[in-house]
């Protein structure tokens, strides 16, 4: 991979990293990449990012691996990503989810649903 497009990644990363206010700690602590390597990712310090990495960093930022890669600049993911940021209460509600099974999810949504009309 040429330098221009490790610097490109390394930005993506930076970028996302600081949008959600997260330091390098947080960031190891949501991927179990160490901080020492994420820091190397970012100053563009290697030329090598394993993909198995960049699908960690990219789950720890809440974008997809494309997003990451550059191959998809416009993610949902990252719009989703963005509206989080002013609402602890939306995350909050995000990270309990991951625990809940796909016909409770549903259960929950049509409950919520049921709130909006209110």
């Amino acid at each position: 991979m040429d330098e221009r497009k490790i610097a490109e990644i390394a930005e993506r990363i930076r970028a996302r990293r600081l949008s959600l206010g997260l330091t390098f700690r947080d960031l190891e602590e949501r991927t179990g990449i160490d901080k020492s390597s994420l820091q190397r990712y970012e100053t563009t310090h290697t030329q090598v990012i394993p993909l198995s990495r960049i699908d960690r960093i990219a789950d720890g930022l809440g974008v997809s691996p494309a997003y990451i890669m550059g191959w998809n600049t416009d993610d949902e993911t990252a719009r989703i990503a963005q509206k989080l940021l002013g609402r602890p209460d939306l995350k909050a509600l995000l990270d309990v989810s991951h625990d809940v099974s796909p016909e409770d999810l549903q259960v929950i949504i049509k409950m919520m649903e049921g709130l909006k009309k209110k």
